[in-house]
């Protein structure tokens, strides 16, 4: 187990996959905000609003160090849209490159994919070995929902799963999960909304997240408590499963 220096749970970005129309729940979306704020910087989407940047993947056989990779967190899509054949195309990218790095014998990356429809059927395959599939919740619903989704349809395949409780936005019970060992949840990410209008949350309920997490032994990392600070009764809670380094 490892911990990040200065709140960062990953150290290198790779969006070839952008979605101009995500239709999440959250109204705040950083991938949205993000999209709006340089899309003059990115080509035209196509008619079911996707930008597909294949030219975006060589910057991670390029890279030498082994990094904690976010992958397309701007390509979440929703279920009407027609997203999974670029999705394998990267998916399996990570996995060749990590082939590569092993036989020359090079430590591997790490690949965090995450979304809020973890029923996409472009998960169902082996993952291989540095890839990590994780799911959004932000409070008791979207986790009863989306957890056991994502339970489900990576059964029978090897692969290592995370939660992203970001925004965490009411209570939160994930013991039944965290504490069932074949459900295979390796990290849990928690935080609060930052940005401009975030809504507020309750230390509570991240108190209470970090609580399940240490009774069932599942590395907890606090990106932050409040906007401004991670501190959570005068610590930081940085745990990590996968290795990063700066």
């Amino acid at each position: 187990m490892t911990k990040s220096k200065g709140g960062k749970f990953w150290n290198a970005s790779c969006n070839p996959i952008v979605v101009t129309n995500c239709k999440c729940e959250v109204p705040n979306c950083w991938a949205m905000s993000m999209y709006h704020r340089f899309k003059d910087n990115y080509p035209k989407p196509d008619k079911d609003g996707i930008i597909w940047r294949p030219e975006q993947l060589d910057k991670i056989r390029s890279s030498g160090k082994a990094r904690v990779w976010a992958m397309c967190w701007m390509g979440d899509v929703s279920k009407s849209s027609d997203n999974n054949r670029y999705l394998l195309d990267v998916f399996h990218y990570c996995d060749m490159v990590n082939e590569m790095r092993k036989f020359r014998k090079l430590p591997m990356h790490t690949f965090l994919f995450l979304t809020k429809f973890p029923d996409l059927c472009w998960f169902r395959q082996d993952a291989g070995k540095g890839i990590f599939i994780g799911t959004t919740v932000t409070n008791n619903k979207t986790a009863n929902e989306r957890i056991p989704t994502l339970i489900d349809t990576m059964g029978g395949y090897y692969c290592d799963l995370w939660l992203c409780v970001e925004p965490l936005l009411g209570p939160l019970n994930l013991r039944s999960y965290l504490l069932d060992r074949d459900n295979c949840i390796k990290q849990v990410i928690v935080g609060c909304e930052a940005g401009p209008n975030a809504r507020p949350t309750d230390s509570a309920y991240i108190r209470s997240v970090v609580r399940q997490c240490k009774e069932a032994n599942v590395p907890v990392f606090v990106k932050q408590v409040t906007p401004k600070s991670r501190l959570l009764d005068g610590r930081t809670y940085d745990e990590l499963v996968w290795n990063i380094t700066t």
